[in-house]
């Protein structure tokens, strides 16, 4: 299931043209669920309520007896190519947060027995997020760069973002990139799939 779900996430966001940008997570997300339709048969629910939790997921659907539940975090940068709008949204420290929020919260589904597998994805083209943060950085233990192994307590103290994340299973980082080289029109996006 996560080679279909990279070859997706490949085909509809890695490489933007003008005319087919994702400027949103619900534009993303709203074709992911297009995607898995077309490409398995099976109809996605966009924000279900997770039974008993009072908790949503961003994508359900149910493949060949399984229940699937993936999460979606999509942030981009600003860019000079014309034909482009999308915005700066910054803020990288919550973003990373919020990634690992969502691999938690997948993990406390399936744990649950609300869902028998779930992946979290993250798509960006704001590079900063696969950068390293130095050891002494209060945000080094969300880091997303290359290789880098998560650890399973993750403990925040900035301003809205002060819960701790505790991991049930160890994740490593590998970005996704495009199967091929941009074109000069093209806006060049990374993703990350963290499988539960």
């Amino acid at each position: 299931m996560k080679a279909v779900l990279i070859n997706i996430v490949r085909d509809i966001a890695l490489l933007q043209c003008p005319e087919a940008a994702f400027y949103s997570e619900a534009s993303f997300q709203l074709s992911l669920g297009i995607e898995l339709f077309k490409r398995l048969g099976v109809t996605a629910r966009l924000e279900m309520r997770v039974p008993g939790t009072g908790e949503y997921l961003d994508v359900f659907y149910q493949h060949k007896r399984s229940r699937i539940g993936i999460e979606l975090k999509y942030k981009t940068r600003a860019t000079t190519k014309p034909g482009f709008e999308y915005l700066n949204q910054g803020a990288q420290n919550n973003g990373r947060y919020d990634v690992l929020r969502d691999v938690e919260r997948l993990e406390s589904f399936k744990k649950a027995n609300a869902i028998d597998k779930g992946f979290g994805i993250f798509v960006t083209n704001d590079k900063y997020y696969m950068s390293t943060i130095g050891a002494s950085a209060g945000v080094a233990p969300f880091e997303l760069s290359e290789g880098r192994i998560i650890p399973n307590t993750l403990k925040a103290g900035w301003v809205g973002r002060t819960s701790e994340i505790r991991l049930a299973s160890s994740h490593s980082v590998k970005w996704i990139s495009a199967n091929r080289a941009p074109t000069e029109a093209e806006e060049v996006f990374q993703a990350l799939i963290f499988e539960i």
